[in-house]
């Protein structure tokens, strides 16, 4: 799936949606295909066709890796000058600016490894829930918040599809303007095999880069995408137990028929809370990775471009790149940062109503076999159902993403911002 998949303005249902969301992340972060149904009987099998994803994409690491040590510790007299002209011409140190690269790459090429070794071992808790979304979405949801959240993503994914090809756009152009710079300004020029060597390893960080942030607009489509999701959802059960609560109220009495659609929500909500439990799991690894990779690139980079001033254009570019992954994670975190208050309102609620039902009951049959009965109702009662009341998404796995953690998180890295841009302030 490439980028124009991403903006699918064909689709009709939210679980189509949920189908490209499954089959971005097997390319673009697990990097190996397989299906839900082989993944549940564990019968994904390990051939080429599978593992080419993870194969190219791990030969493109270690290629970028060795061209950044290559260009970081070479005694070739030749390839000397050719960076120290660039170095002079660009005003730029080119093997600091490898470090940073080869040092990223390191850790990126890590992380995907620990969750390859997650999925090959069917440790992936996120299946059920792919497989779940995709086949009852659309059955579950109000037909008004259906085509709210297709339209909703149509136009995210416009967007964000956009600013990627434009992206990709000045990539390339700024690849092809070092890569003629080098050939035509110095001695490579004479070298044919310099040169398609040149134009080679030019080709492979094009792809690198274009690898690492397709995953980034994944990230941002399809995740955010899946918050709003869960939050609607929520919404949807709130009104509906509000809807029961006042025919209770307004009759003063409870039947069987509320009875029965009360504990039909309940049993949503439960299966709401393990969903997102789900996938909270893998988020909150991914949360603690994006803030360790962001903090990462902010000091390190900060402390090999600090003799340039603020106008380099190293600089603003690591000043824009910084602010993006900024906006991405705070972007993220606010969206989270509303599924734990609407867990606790239906909670609230929930729990209000079942005390309600229960003493009404209780009180009615108090005359007959009390006991026994009083028994039967706590032992069904919706309390029971909820081992834990576990839902938010996590930063990392010690506390659950609310809005005072994502205020402390967010001023943290506002004066985080300020410390490091001051070295640039001349």
């Amino acid at each position: 799936m490439e980028m124009k998949d991403w903006r699918p303005f064909r689709i009709k249902s939210v679980g189509e949606i949920f189908q490209k969301y499954f089959e971005a992340m097997q390319k673009y972060i697990y990097r190996i295909r397989f299906t839900s149904a082989e993944y549940q009987r564990r019968e994904m099998r390990l051939d080429f066709k599978r593992l080419r994803l993870s194969l190219w994409a791990s030969i493109r690491a270690i290629l970028q890796c060795l061209l950044s040590l290559t260009v970081r510790y070479t005694r070739n007299e030749e390839v000397n000058n050719v960076i120290d002209y660039l170095n002079e011409k660009l005003d730029l140190d080119i093997r600091k600016v490898n470090t940073i690269i080869f040092l990223s790459i390191v850790i990126l090429e890590s992380y995907w490894l620990f969750t390859f070794i997650t999925v090959i071992n069917y440790r992936l808790r996120v299946v059920n829930v792919f497989e779940d979304c995709i086949e009852n979405s659309d059955r579950i949801l109000f037909e008004k918040n259906r085509q709210y959240l297709i339209d909703r993503f149509v136009l995210v994914s416009f967007i964000i599809g956009t600013v990627a090809k434009i992206t990709k756009i000045i990539l390339l152009f700024s690849f092809c303007s070092v890569a003629c710079l080098i050939i035509y300004l110095t001695s490579i020029l004479h070298n044919p095999i310099a040169i398609i060597a040149l134009l080679f390893m030019m080709f492979i960080s094009a792809q690198h880069f274009d690898g690492f942030s397709n995953i980034l607009y994944v990230i941002m489509i399809f995740f955010s995408f899946t918050l709003k999701f869960y939050h609607i959802r929520f919404k949807e059960l709130i009104i509906r137990l509000r809807s029961i609560v006042s025919a209770i109220r307004m009759r003063n009495t409870f039947y069987y028929i509320e009875s029965f659609a009360i504990r039909h929500l309940n049993e949503d909500y439960v299966k709401i809370c393990d969903q997102i439990h789900r996938i909270n799991v893998h988020t909150s690894q991914d949360f603690m990775f994006m803030e360790l990779m962001f903090k990462y690139v902010m000091i390190f980079s900060t402390y090999q471009l600090q003799k340039y001033s603020i106008s380099h254009f190293m600089v603003i570019v690591f000043v824009v790149l910084t602010l993006q992954f900024f906006l991405i994670n705070h972007a993220l975190y606010f969206m989270a940062a509303k599924l734990p208050i609407s867990n606790q309102l239906y909670y609230q609620l929930s729990v209000n109503i079942d005390a309600r039902i229960q003493f009404k009951t209780m009180r009615k049959f108090q005359k007959r076999n009390g006991p026994a009965i009083c028994t039967k109702l706590k032992a069904n009662t919706f309390m029971q159902l909820v081992n834990e009341n576990r839902v938010g998404l996590s930063c990392d796995g010690m506390y659950l993403l609310t809005k005072v953690k994502l205020i402390e998180i967010f001023s943290l890295n506002v004066v985080l911002n300020i410390l490091i841009y001051k070295h640039f302030i001349r």
